[in-house]
């Protein structure tokens, strides 16, 4: 029988018709799952458009990321992320979007990317739906939420969200989402585009190269005008630009040390946006000058995984807190693990678990009002291989870290849960950045237990705020110390000497232009010498030579200490600072060995944050005199009594001469009084030399 000639086109019509009937119910049903908020398209087209274009993370990876729940740390992070997600959704979106700007510089960013995880990691769709709710709030009437976008650190921080969200889960978005998405992001590019040819944080200073808006703008600006290249013709010359200003960071941001110069906390909101930048160069081969810029400068990089492990205390839960930084480590860890994870896995390990894993503050990275959580980072960076656990008695570390650039030493007697750091420091101030008057301050962890502390910072040119002198261990004369700081201002000072043996180190410091800035507190000098001796056991002496005029005036000497402590006068110009602990009976003694009586008063003071040590004791030892130098001991009451030491001070041709004496050996330590300021001789102003006894 023979076919009708016909028939292959009406084939072609049957086929053509299922086709179509297939396609509308395809679109029926996107209809259907967009009107109830729920995923769209198929695994398969989310697959092809995930394995297309990507920014951070490939499909495979992302796959990857449920199979570590059972593995720890990620079986803890991942309940954290769980709760956060439970917390996120009985704020809702409204109340998320509507946090204060204070508050919300990091919460949208955080929120996006924890629910996200939940999404994944829990098949919660429920937390992927607020997520894309808010993305959708925010790209739809993004002038709603002013305060979202309050300055150019909060828009970098939210679209980096918005494109890294997006980018993960392309599926939750119909066509037309994207569109808008995208539209938003170009909006949000040019914006932060225009306001870098207009607002401080765009010029091309050295000031404002360290400053932590200009790179974390210019960070967030790359990583939108990467994410359009293929739809904005302009992508490319942001892109160049951008790349171009987040190297100045890393010229002028962060010294060889690998310090950044305004304190961990905002070392951690830095290394939070350029660590993803970063991450996302080398994922998609962008380049500066034909190199990466990690690779570039990973010297300075290796160097900042180091800072953390420095300002670490001994005994773990809490950093040290040089410059505009608290007690609290979450807000420095936000970007820690994100730009340091691949670097010195067993350091990175270590610091990490000894602040907020099992032997620290066991957050594992939550921050219950989701500012300063790094739980998203945490899961995604934590260095994964087998590592060989730090062996802090085998550590290769130096234990004296000293940057010229900013005029700061962190130096130990040991590496271990038991050692004794001391902090000093006097820098130079550059114009933009956060600043303290703080110049000639120190910190002291005496075997183990913080003892002097800094009390945290303010941003406030209030005289007695955190960042003032009377928030530092200085010296006031009538009440004032160094000109106020915060809101843009800043003091210098420099290390005028400083030497470093196994047996001792010594640094000195000039903070004369602190005090005389814009003629605030006029001294002729004002000089601070201080010596730690590290063996047998520890003790440091300060020695402040001042200098203000010829008439008698209040000086006090400033001690911040935790509230742990009671203070106790044992005798005339020695005093005891017991620690009120059962666990603990340790004890330490300070000696003046100045010929004036010392008075001392104490007080409640309190950094107006809530924060570990936020509310401490403030010692003023005080006398009335003309020019007085106070000479200062600190020793542990235990070593005092053991090895039968005994002092003795001297004054004699322009020096100041110690005698600290036991059983076994002698330390004489010799200062060189101030009498020129400068001091064009040049003269050695320290000489330290340790006899030992004749055994007969």
């Amino acid at each position: 029988m023979s076919i009708p000639k016909k028939q292959p086109s009406r084939l072609k019509q049957i086929k053509l018709n299922i086709e179509q009937y297939q396609s509308r119910l395809k679109q029926i049903k996107l209809e259907m799952e967009e009107s109830h908020s729920e995923t769209t398209t198929t695994q398969e087209n989310s697959k092809i458009k995930r394995d297309s274009v990507f920014l951070l993370l490939r499909e495979a990876e992302i796959v990857d990321l449920k199979k570590r729940v059972s593995i720890y740390p990620f079986n803890k992070i991942y309940e954290q992320i769980k709760a956060n997600c439970e917390y996120a959704k009985k704020l809702g979106a409204e109340s998320i979007l509507k946090t204060p700007a204070s508050g919300s510089i990091f919460v949208v960013h955080n929120v996006l990317l924890e629910l996200w995880l939940g999404y994944k990691l829990a098949d919660d769709l429920e937390a992927a739906n607020l997520a894309k709710n808010i993305v959708k709030k925010i790209s739809l009437n993004h002038l709603k939420y002013p305060n979202v976008f309050a300055e150019e650190i909060h828009t970098a921080f939210v679209v980096t969200a918005i494109i890294l969200f997006r980018d993960f889960s392309p599926e939750l978005f119909s066509a037309e989402e994207h569109k808008l998405i995208v539209e938003f992001i170009e909006k949000i590019a040019r914006k932060l585009w225009q306001e870098s040819l207009t607002k401080p944080w765009g010029r091309k200073e050295r000031g404002r190269n360290a400053w932590n808006h200009t790179v974390m703008a210019f960070s967030g600006l790359a990583i939108a005008a990467i994410s359009l290249r293929n739809n904005v013709s302009e992508a490319q010359k942001w892109l160049d630009v951008a790349m171009g200003r987040v190297e100045d960071f890393f010229i002028d941001g962060i010294t060889d040390q690998g310090m950044t110069r305004e304190g961990l906390w905002y070392c951690g909101f830095v290394s939070k946006i350029l660590g993803l930048l970063l991450r996302i160069c080398r994922k998609n081969n962008i380049k500066v000058n034909g190199e990466f810029l990690d690779d570039k400068y990973s010297d300075k990089l290796d160097r900042l995984v180091e800072w953390y492990f420095y300002e670490l205390f001994p005994r773990g839960k809490y950093l040290n807190n040089w410059n505009d930084s608290y007690w609290n480590p979450h807000p420095a860890l936000w970007g820690y693990l994100t730009i340091c994870g691949q670097r010195n896995p067993s350091l990175v390990t270590y610091v990490w678990e000894l602040l907020v894993g099992n032997k620290g503050l066991a957050s594992y990275g939550r921050e219950p009002g989701l500012n300063f959580s790094s739980l998203f980072d945490a899961y995604l960076f934590f260095p994964q291989s087998s590592i060989p656990p730090l062996e802090l008695n085998k550590s290769s570390l130096p234990t004296r870290l000293f940057c010229s650039d900013l005029g700061y030493l962190n130096i130990r007697d040991a590496w271990s849960s038991e050692a004794t750091v001391v902090t000093f420091n006097c820098g130079e101030y550059i114009i933009g950045i956060h600043d303290q008057s703080d110049n000639n301050s120190f910190t002291l962890t005496f075997q183990g237990e913080p003892l002097v502390i800094d009390s945290g910072a303010a941003n406030d040119t209030k005289e007695n705020s955190a960042s003032s002198s009377l928030g530092h261990n200085l010296v006031l004369i009538d009440g004032k110390g160094e000109r106020f700081s915060g809101g843009g201002n800043g003091v210098s000072g420099k290390i005028i000497e400083q030497e470093s043996s196994e047996i001792f180190d010594y640094i000195a410091g000039d903070a004369t232009p602190s005090y005389n800035l814009q003629n605030y507190n006029p001294v002729n000098f004002a000089i601070r010498h201080l010596c730690f001796a590290k063996k047998p056991f520890p003790y440091v002496v300060t020695f402040d030579d001042i200098q203000k005029n010829e008439t008698t005036h209040l000086y006090e000497y400033l001690l911040h200490i935790p509230e742990n402590f009671k203070v106790e006068t044992i005798a005339r110009n020695k005093f005891r600072f017991r620690l009120v602990n059962e666990s603990n009976s340790a004890s330490f003694i300070l000696i003046f060995m100045n010929d004036e009586t010392v008075e001392v008063s104490q007080d409640k003071f309190d950094s107006k944050r809530q924060q570990p040590f936020a509310i401490h004791h403030l010692l003023r030892f005080s006398l009335k005199s003309v020019n007085p130098q106070f000479l200062a001991l600190f020793i542990s009451e235990a070593d005092l009594e053991k090895m039968n030491v005994t002092t003795n001070a001297s004054f004699a041709n322009d020096k100041i001469m110690i005698d600290i004496l036991s059983k076994e050996w002698n330390d004489n330590l010799e200062f060189q009084l101030q009498k020129i300021y400068p001091n064009t001789l040049n003269n050695k102003l320290f000489n330290f030399q340790r006899t030992f006894q004749t055994k007969i």
